[in-house]
């Protein structure tokens, strides 16, 4: 059975009260499920369409909740902006680089996922929203990737982000096997230029 995913992206700000400051995480989630087109026949039939909720029936460029995930991060370039692409089997999944910190806040994000509280951090689906020509830097691992919505093809950040491939149907199976998800839950910068100096990032392709 194939699994739903569900990105979210974790950042952190200052909160201000009367008795002084401190910084906070917050996070927004996109649902799969919340990405429902309709539209009317010349007949006046209503159809539905789902964006679709597998991997890979998302993971392209110009998917509508992979352009709002890349606009929300773009929104948050400047607080230390983190994402997790999450498969709804992942709960015990562990990725390189991942500390136990890491994993009990993991562990925090999923049951927002599928607890009664989900609705508190689900994030309204912008549709058409259309991120700029970006960069998107790993400092971590030195990479970086592109992503220009006007090219076609595999988008790369949900595969790098995710956690829980290959748990369930329509997962990704291709090249570079090895690069999916070292980048979840890692420091990620946005850049309006090409960086020099860094290793792009190798692309993926299905088998």
């Amino acid at each position: 059975m194939g699994q739903a995913w569900t990105p979210i992206l974790v950042w952190t700000e200052p909160h201000v009260t009367l008795y002084g400051g401190y910084d906070v995480k917050k996070a927004e989630s996109f649902f799969a499920h919340d990405y429902i087109y309709e539209w009317t026949h010349e007949d006046g039939k209503v159809s539905k369409h789902i964006n679709g909720y597998k991997l890979m029936e998302t993971s392209y460029i110009g998917n509508q909740m992979v352009n709002d995930v890349v606009s929300e991060l773009v929104a948050h370039r400047d607080q230390s902006p983190r994402i997790v692409w999450m498969g709804e089997y992942a709960s015990d999944a562990r990725w390189e680089g991942a500390t136990e910190d890491d994993m009990e806040e993991v562990a925090v994000l999923m049951r927002f996922i599928h607890g009664p509280f989900e609705h508190s951090i689900r994030r309204k689906a912008v549709q058409d929203a259309q991120p700029p020509k970006v960069w998107i830097l790993c400092p971590d691992l030195g990479q970086y990737i592109e992503y220009d919505r006007e090219k076609e093809g595999i988008a790369a950040l949900p595969l790098l982000c995710a956690i829980g491939n290959g748990l369930g149907g329509g997962d990704y199976r291709g090249t570079n096997m090895d690069l999916v998800g070292t980048w979840a839950y890692r420091n990620l910068v946005v850049c309006d230029e090409e960086p020099e100096g860094w290793d792009l990032t190798e692309m993926f392709e299905e088998e």
